[in-house]
C-alpha cells in the first residue's frame, strides 16, 4: 500500500479529531471531553489488540480465540447495557443476545465452510458481529423503554381489558425491533454504491482483486444482518417483561 503509515503520518490524521473537538466547542455541544477520551481509548485499545493478535495468530490455539471472543462479548454487553441501565438485568440480557447472534451466525458460516476455522478469520469477523450487534442492541433497548413510557396509557388500557403483557406490548416491541434494524437495512441498500465497507477496502488496499473482495463482503453483509436480527429479537423479547410487575401491572417506576 502506497502512502505514509509511519507514526508521523498516522499522527497527523489526529488533526481531524482536533477539528471535531473544535467544532463541538464552537457549537457548545458539550461532547469535547467524550471525543478526547474516546480517541485516546481508541489508540490504546487498538495497540493492545494489535499485540494480542500478534500472539494469538502465532500460536493458533482455539481456546485462546474463544477466550478473546468471550471477553469481547462481555465488553460489548457492558457497553450496550450502559445505555439502558434502568432495565433490570440489562447486562445479562445484552450478553445473552449478543452471544446468541455471534454463535448462530458464525456457526452457520463455519458449518458451510465459507471461512476456515482459524484465528485470522474468526476473530475479525466476530469482532464485526459483536460491534454491530452491540449497537443494534443498544438502540433496541433504548427505543423499547422510550416507547413503553410514551405509550404507557395505551398499555395500561389493554391490560385492563384482559390483554396479556405480551399482547399489550406487542406494538412497542415491533416498533423497537424495526428501529434497531433500519440502520442495517439502509446500509445494505447503499453498500457498493455509497459505502465501500472497511473490510472490502482493506482487501483492495492489500492488492487483492475487487471481485474477490466482493465475495467476502457479501459473506460479511449476510452475517451482520442475520446476527443483528437475532440479537435484537432476543434482547427485546427478554427485556419487555422487565417493565411489568409480578402481577402483570405496568411498573410505574419508569
Amino acid at each position: 500500500m502506497e502512502g505514509n503509515l509511519q507514526i508521523t503520518g498516522v499522527s497527523l490524521t489526529f488533526l481531524l479529531i482536533v477539528i471535531a473537538i473544535g467544532l463541538s466547542y464552537y457549537q457548545k455541544l458539550g461532547v469535547e471531553k467524550e471525543l478526547g477520551i474516546s480517541s485516546v481509548r481508541t489508540v490504546i485499545q487498538l495497540m493492545i489488540m494489535g499485540y494480542v493478535l500478534e500472539y494469538v495468530l502465532s500460536i493458533e490455539h482455539f481456546l485462546v480465540v474463544i477466550l478473546i471472543l468471550f471477553c469481547m462479548t462481555l465488553f460489548g454487553a457492558y457497553t450496550s447495557s450502559k445505555r439502558s441501565f434502568q432495565i433490570e438485568g440489562v447486562f445479562f440480557i445484552s450478553f445473552i443476545s449478543i452471544l446468541l447472534g455471534v454463535t448462530i451466525s458464525l456457526g452457520v458460516v463455519l458449518v458451510a465452510n465459507s471461512i476456515a476455522l482459524k484465528a485470522q478469520y474468526v476473530i475479525p469477523i466476530s469482532s464485526m458481529i459483536i460491534s454491530t450487534s452491540m449497537n443494534a442492541n443498544s438502540l433496541a433497548l433504548t427505543r423499547l423503554r422510550a416507547e413503553i413510557i410514551s405509550n404507557r396509557h395505551q398499555i395500561e388500557a389493554a391490560l385492563c381489558l384482559g390483554a396479556t403483557t405480551k399482547q399489550a406490548s406487542n406494538s412497542v416491541i415491533k416498533s423497537s425491533i424495526k428501529a434497531a434494524l433500519i440502520p442495517s437495512i439502509d446500509r445494505a441498500k447503499t453498500v457498493g454504491i455509497v459505502t465501500l465497507p472497511g473490510s472490502m477496502t482493506g482487501m483492495i488496499f492489500a492488492g487483492i482483486s475487487p471481485l474477490y473482495a466482493i465475495k467476502y463482503q457479501l459473506l460479511i453483509e449476510c452475517i451482520l444482518i442475520g446476527s443483528i436480527a437475532i440479537s435484537v429479537f432476543c434482547s427485546t423479547l427478554l427485556s419487555y417483561r422487565k417493565f411489568f410487575t409480578t402481577d402483570d401491572a405496568l411498573d410505574i417506576q419508569l
